[in-house]
């Protein structure tokens, strides 16, 4: 092998650990997203905060109750 071809080697491998990295974040926000679309409590979602791509949500928990009983009319 030559001095390219480790290189290259090098390189493709670190591509795939960050392509891996990437989908285990996606399948983490993918699981949230269907975990918080399920969830029994009201809730804001704030996507204008003063950090870059980080979106607030705040939960209402006093409205447990009603969100419960307006799902099963």
């Amino acid at each position: 092998m030559t001095q390219r071809d480790d290189g290259h080697d090098y390189r493709d491998s670190k591509n795939k650990a960050q392509a891996y990295e990437r989908k285990k974040k996606e399948k983490v926000l993918d699981s949230f997203q269907t975990w918080l679309e399920k969830c029994p409590v009201d809730y804001d979602e704030h996507l204008q905060t003063s950090d870059n791509n980080i979106t607030s949500i705040n939960f209402h928990y006093k409205n447990i109750w009603n969100r419960k009983q307006k799902d099963k009319q």
